[in-house]
This record gives structure tokens, sequence and C-alpha cells, in this order.
């Protein structure tokens, strides 16, 4: 009978073998890995679950920890990634087993949301992640118009080690009030620079009058696709945005369609549909929420903006109720007791209320989408683990 072990790595030798394990099944480099979790100053090699059987390693998941921004509310998420097994012992439940053990282990260190990336999300949705289906823009890099390049307005030039601090108050000024992007602090910001050297992509910024006023960071995925994966910029320098869309365009001259997935009111986006992209749907993230009535307790000053009325809601989330009321001026987000008063019931999946939480409800839906109002979403894809 084998013997399976279940837990976190406890040295570096077992570190140096999920690296081996997750370069054997991604055919990548260790290096890859490595340095994504070494540079991250939010993590390191204890947050790495492994399965070993009869001593083999046989399976590793780690485990990205980090805030998201909910219109100036920090949450706690977990970020589930490098998730790999070798194939002689697929089929084993062992990295159904590891994703259990770090939902477990969110839960006791008080995390709000988990999230992760796949292509294969009938797999996960079975530990209860569930998919955001997310617009992206794709368009054929030949429908940019020439006229869009140029405007003596703006000098264009390469992000630089020396634009740093600029590049983070912008990237702090511009997400403050949006939903979804990663907080950065000057460590992370360093780590990030260095592990984004190992992937095939690079950024350009935008001077007017000596001052940054808008950057773009893009990532070549293969020879012919191109990814806008974050763009942030001054208010009324909107206009420098296609400029450095062309800067990308000269960079990597192979590529054919290029992608943007950003908020309704960005103004790349904007750019995208006045060019003639087609929109398609992207399923490839994934979201879990780990402790529903502390995320809602959390969420209190941003309900108490959004709810106005008096009326009492209560809210069903599969096995989970929540009671909102206004009180003194506050809305309350409880667990109902034995007796309850309220006036709306709302009954909602968890797929559907990631959604609501997220991207927001239709406004015609109320009191429910006065709680959870249209949101201007983005996860920056340079933060992808």
């Amino acid at each position: 009978m084998d013997t399976i072990e279940i837990r976190q790595a406890e040295n570096g030798e077992e570190w140096n073998a999920a690296l081996s394990l997750w370069s054997d099944v991604f055919q990548k480099d260790c290096a890859f890995f490595k340095d994504r979790i070494e540079w991250d100053p939010n993590t390191n090699w204890r947050h790495t679950w492994i399965a070993k059987v009869n001593g083999h390693l046989a399976a590793a998941v780690h485990l990205f920890q980090f805030f998201l921004n909910y219109d100036g509310v920090a949450l706690k998420c977990g970020g589930i990634g490098n998730v790999a097994a070798r194939p002689e012992y697929r089929g084993r439940h062992l990295v159904r087993n590891l994703l259990n053990q770090q939902s477990k282990w969110m839960i006791e260190h008080d995390f709000d949301l988990s999230m992760l990336y796949t292509g294969i999300p009938a797999f996960y949705e079975k530990e209860d992640w569930h998919v955001l289906r997310v617009k992206e823009h794709v368009l054929e890099v030949t429908h940019i118009p020439e006229e869009s390049k140029g405007n003596a307005l703006y000098l264009i030039r390469a992000l630089q080690e020396q634009d740093r601090n600029d590049i983070a108050m912008l990237y702090d000024r511009f997400n403050q009030s949006l939903v979804g992007p990663t907080i950065r602090s000057a460590a992370y910001w360093n780590g990030q620079f260095k592990w984004l050297n190992n992937r095939a992509g690079g950024g350009f910024a935008a001077f007017c009058n000596q001052q940054l006023v808008a950057y773009l960071r893009w990532e070549a995925f293969d020879h012919e696709s191109v990814g806008l994966q974050e763009c942030c910029y001054l208010p009324g320098h909107e206009a420098a945005l296609p400029a450095l869309v062309h800067r990308v365009i000269e960079a990597w001259p192979r590529g054919k369609m290029m992608s943007v997935q950003m908020p309704e009111s960005h103004a790349l986006r904007q750019w995208f549909e006045r060019w003639g992209a087609h929109r398609q749907d992207n399923t490839r993230t994934m979201w879990k929420v780990i402790r529903l009535p502390k995320l809602c307790r959390k969420l209190e000053p941003i309900f108490s903006k959004h709810l106005t009325g008096g009326e009492r809601l209560l809210l069903s989330v599969g096995s989970e109720t929540i009671l909102f009321y206004r009180e003194k001026g506050q809305v309350t987000a409880a667990m109902p007791s034995d007796s309850i008063t309220f006036q709306t019931f709302i009954e909602r999946d968890e797929t559907d209320f990631i959604h609501d939480l997220l991207l927001g409800m239709d406004e015609k839906k109320q009191p429910y989408a006065s709680l959870f109002q249209k949101n201007a979403f983005v996860c920056w894809k340079t933060d992808r683990f």
C-alpha cells in the first residue's frame, strides 16, 4: 500500500524538487519559477504544497499571497499557481488534495478570495473555484491606422529602471478606485521588474513636458500574438496611448494580432473599439470566496456608500446567508440570528456572486444592485503567476 503525504515543503531539498517537477511538466527552465517566487516579497518557498508518494515528490502547487484593491479596500487574496503532477501519478487526486489543504490554510489565515489562471475550468469547478467571464478585445495589427502613430505632444521611449518610482505613483493614482488591481509595495515593484525580464515583452513610457503621463507594458505570447498587459495614464493624456501601441508594433514586428482586457472606461479599450476590434469572452480566470461573512464585513464601508435606503436585505450564496441593514448611517453585514427580519431575499449561486462582487450588477435589479454596483474591474496580467 502506498504512503501519501500532503503538506507544505519543509526544506530546500523539497523546494528544489518542486522546481524540477514544474520545469519538467511545463517545459520551462527552473529559473522561470524560482525567480517569480523568490523576487515576490509576498511569498516564499514555504508556500509550496507538495504531495509525496512513498517518499517521491509526485505533485506540487504554489500559493501566491497578495492584496487586491477593491475601490480603496484591501482584500487578501491567494493565487493558485504552478499546479502540476508527474504523469505517472496523475489520476490519484493528489492535486485535488493539495488544493483542499491550501483552501483550509487560507481559511485559517483570514484570506478573503482566491484566484487562478487556467485553460481547464471544469477541473477547478469541482473544488469550488468559479469562472469570471470578462470581455477581451482582439485586433489585427494592420487595422491600427498609421496616422495614430505620432503625436508631437509626447516623447515616447522604452521604460527604464529609473522610471520605477514615477510608474509606481502613476499606478497607485490610476488604480485607486478600480476593483481587482494588485496593491504593490516598493519591494514588489523591484521584484516585478526582475521577473518580467524572463518574459518576451517590455514597456514604453510617454512624457509630456518631461513628466511621465502614461505607460504601456506588453508581452508576446508567440510569434504572432501580442497582449497589452498593463496601461495607466493621467487624465487628459488619453491621446498618448496610440503612440505607445505603435511602439509595441515596432518592437515586435512579427505580431499580427493584439489583445487588451481592460474596463469599459479605459481609454485603450476605447481606442481598440474605435479601430474595429472584436470582442470575445475570456474565461481563463477563476475565483473562490474563502470566507463570505468576513469578506462582507470588510466591504461594509463600500456598501455604506451604495445602499442608501432602510431596507433589510437577506442574501443567500450557496450554504451561507448574510443579512444587510443600515444602522446609524452605516451598512452592517451580519450572519442572521435565529430570528430574522428582512424585506428582500436574494439567492445567488457562487458563480453569480463572483460576477456580482467583481464586475457589479445591472442597476435594474434593486436593491441588491445597490450593494454591488457596476465596477471598473481589471487584473493586470503583469502580476500573473
